[in-house]
Order: structure tokens, then sequence, then C-alpha cells
């Protein structure tokens, strides 16, 4: 496993911890933001399967094994999915699950079956050479580029494979871009995604199926911003994590 950490210049000490791991591939430097520091990892990476981890978010146990072992089983699989949820960290140390996220399975990855809005990329592992047919990652969207990313990727079909059990924990916390507790960023994250959306829609190539989808998730993602304006949440703490 190669691991490629990309630091816009944080100062909160990151460099230290860094320090201690040599056999970190680290990049530190300026950048334009969360994908484009995607973009200068994934470039940088030589493995046959990529994954993204973000930095205040958790892989599963054993994920990588249960990965391996599917692509393994079916050489002509190109992504792996598996489901992956939001929690908020309590005062005690246990979790709050915010919300799940699930995806029906399938042969191929298609859009049809997509939660528009999650689980994004990082819920997903690619063969290296799948992923480099649909990057860069589009830096006109600061908070939905990895929204665009996964229509394209799943609007050309590859050969997927899925896992029961969940592989990727997103962390719930007030310094989240999208999912911050008090969703302060959810109004601004909503338009840039419906922009995606809209974006993709005015697509000439689209199935009959994937438009009404887009259209339908369109639709509920509106409704869902206009309740955050209103003061409303579109999460709610759904069970308590120990252990």
């Amino acid at each position: 496993v190669r691991h490629i950490v990309v630091d816009g210049g944080s100062t909160d000490g990151t460099h230290s911890v860094l320090s201690r791991y040599p056999n970190l591939d680290v990049s530190i430097g300026p950048d334009s933001g969360v994908f484009d520091a995607w973009n200068k990892g994934l470039a940088r990476a030589t493995g046959d399967v990529v994954c993204i981890l973000n930095s205040d978010d958790l892989l599963a146990p054993d994920t990588f094994a249960r990965v391996a072992a599917e692509f393994a089983r079916d050489k002509t699989v190109e992504v792996v999915s598996g489901p992956a949820l939001n929690f908020v960290v309590r005062d005690d140390g246990d979790w709050d699950v915010v919300y799940e996220h699930r995806e029906a399975p399938g042969p191929t990855l298609a859009v049809e079956r997509m939660a528009i809005w999650g689980p994004a990329i990082n819920a997903r592992f690619l063969r290296r050479s799948t992923l480099a047919r649909f990057m860069p990652f589009d830096l006109a969207y600061p908070l939905g580029s990895d929204n665009d990313f996964m229509l394209r990727l799943a609007h050309a079909a590859p050969r997927a494979a899925y896992l029961d059990d969940f592989v990727y924990f997103y962390r719930t916390h007030a310094g989240s871009l999208s999912m911050d507790p008090a969703q302060r960023n959810l109004r601004r994250g909503t338009d840039l995604t419906l922009r995606v959306v809209e974006a993709f829609l005015k697509r000439d190539d689209l199935s009959p199926s994937e438009r009404t989808h887009l259209h339908e998730h369109h639709a509920l993602r509106c409704a869902a911003g206009a309740r955050a304006s209103l003061g409303g949440s579109s999460h709610r703490a759904s069970r308590r994590v120990t252990g």
C-alpha cells in the first residue's frame, strides 16, 4: 500500500506528525482547494487500485483486504463500492450516526441507482486505468466536483462490485466544508451540486431513465435546501455507535 499525502500548507503540526513516517509520499504546497489537491495526489499514484481518504474521515477496518479480494475475484471489475456513513463524535467519545449511505448493487455502476449526493467517490475504489479516463476533477465546482466525476463515471457504466459492510466513515464537525453539524455550508454546497446536475442534464446522450432519475434528485435537493434555509435540518442522528 502506498500512502500519498497532499497538504496545502497546514499550520497545526501536521508536518511534524508526517515526518515520523518515512514511508509516506508527502507533497506540501499551496493549492486551489480540495479537488486541486486530489488532482495532484492522484497524478502521483502508481498503484493498480486507488482510493481517496479525506483528512477528517476514516476507512473501516479490513477495507483494503476486502476490496483487494473483490478485484482479485473478477479481473473485469473496474469499481468496488461499499456503504458509508456520516458520524458525529460525542463528548464521551462514542459516535452518533447522522446518515447512512447505501446503494443498490448491480453488475455495473449506474446513474439510476446512485444517490447523487452520497456516497461520493470516497466510498469507491477504482482501477487506476479507469480513474485516468475521467480525470481531472473539475475545479469549477469547489464543492461538487466529486459529484460531477461520479456522474461521468456512472454514465460510462463500468463493471462494478459491491461490498455489504461499511467501507467509509465521514466525520461531521464544525470545520467541515460540507458536513458541519449546524449545516452552515449546506446552502452553498446545495447550490454547487445543483449546478453539477443541471450541467449534466444538458448532455444529449443521457438515457430516459438517467434523465428522470436526475430530475427527481434535483427536485429533492431543492426541497432539502429550502428546508435548511428556513432553519430545518435534512438529517437527524439515527443511532449510537459504541466500541
